[in-house]
């Protein structure tokens, strides 16, 4: 697949390096593709049904408001996260002492080893890790909207050779030199977000 002229093949991967005296600790984070593992492990709940009269006729219709069901749901979303945090995370190779992938009830416990064996700003790292790698926050598009506008002013600089007056740029000025296009093209990318 090509976006542009860009080929997009596999799937986002991270790397965190953590210090630690003369050592270094490597995560390596990769996206999650596909849940199918997880909802064989973990099947999603379905609402209990109920009697209710619709037209006229009585029919059986999910109850989602049932308390014992909202439970479960909330249950399986919190598996689903923790199972998508130790996913992402398993190209570290990352020796869990109390976290069994076969055991959906132990999923969680990477928190507290997390907590454990790190400072809370490197256990905060390392779970933000797994999310960014597996989402694109604002931060993300920004940077990368910031470096594509960069680069075509740049390429537009390389390749204009200005004789005489120069153009008027994004602002209604004409433009001095290519830092005042790259300045223009920053502020059009922040109008837009």
């Amino acid at each position: 697949m090509k976006v542009g002229s860009v080929e997009v093949s596999g799937v986002h991967e991270q790397v965190l390096v953590l210090p630690r005296g003369e050592k270094k600790l490597v995560f390596r984070a990769r996206g999650i593709t596909s849940f199918e593992e997880f909802n064989k492990l973990c099947p999603m709940p379905e609402a209990p049904t109920m009697m209710k009269r619709i037209d006229n006729k009585m029919q059986r219709v999910p109850n989602n408001n049932d308390p014992i069901y909202k439970a479960k749901l909330v249950d399986w979303a919190t598996k689903r996260a923790n199972w998508m945090v130790l996913k992402t995370l398993e190209p570290s190779n990352i020796e869990w002492d109390t976290v069994k992938m076969d055991q959906p009830d132990t999923w969680g416990n990477y928190i507290n080893e997390l907590e454990k064996n790190f400072a809370d700003s490197e256990a905060i790292k390392i779970m933000e890790l797994a999310q960014e790698v597996n989402g694109i926050d604002e931060r993300k598009l920004k940077e990368a909207r910031e470096s594509f506008f960069l680069e075509q002013a740049q390429a537009e600089n390389e390749q204009s050779h200005p004789t005489g007056d120069q153009p008027n740029i994004l602002s209604g000025g004409p433009a001095s030199d290519p830092t005042t296009r790259i300045q223009d093209l920053k502020k059009q990318a922040a109008l837009k977000t």
